[in-house]
């Protein structure tokens, strides 16, 4: 259990010191039980296995947001691919501006951080950053 301590209402006070010493005023301290949930008979929300529901929803939460994830790494991919194609088209400069504006304004920024990061580990954004290699510092 977790206990704070308080001073006594009844404590003695603190009696004159003689000259040079120092005496401290004697208290005595009651343990009160603090008003949380384990005082009140309520198991730490904080343990998932105690919690079902909890994991649940954690669960739940982390699968969204990496499905989120993965929907992003294709909208980049696609949107990368579409500004190569309209830039070896014919294109115009507020048309490619506005595509790489898609690109640097969209959801999940660090996915498209991650896949600067690691194109040269990952063969098809190999291909397209060299296709686009004015990506790598957008």
């Amino acid at each position: 259990r977790v206990w704070k301590t308080r001073r006594s209402q009844d404590a003695v006070p603190a009696q004159a010191a003689p000259r040079g010493e120092i005496r401290q005023q004697p208290s005595r301290t009651d343990p009160i039980p603090r008003k949380n949930a384990v005082s009140a008979g309520v198991k730490n929300i904080s343990t998932p296995d105690l919690h079902p529901l909890y994991q649940e929803l954690t669960n739940s939460a982390q699968a969204s947001l990496l499905e989120a994830r993965r929907e992003a790494y294709g909208a980049y991919r696609a949107r990368l691919s579409e500004y190569r194609e309209r830039r070896d088209g014919d294109a115009t400069k507020v048309a490619l501006g506005h595509l790489k504006n898609a690109i640097t304004t969209s959801a999940h920024p660090t996915v498209w951080r991650e896949m600067q990061r690691q194109q040269a580990l990952i063969g098809e954004l190999r291909t397209l950053f060299e296709e686009v290699p004015e990506a790598l510092t957008w």
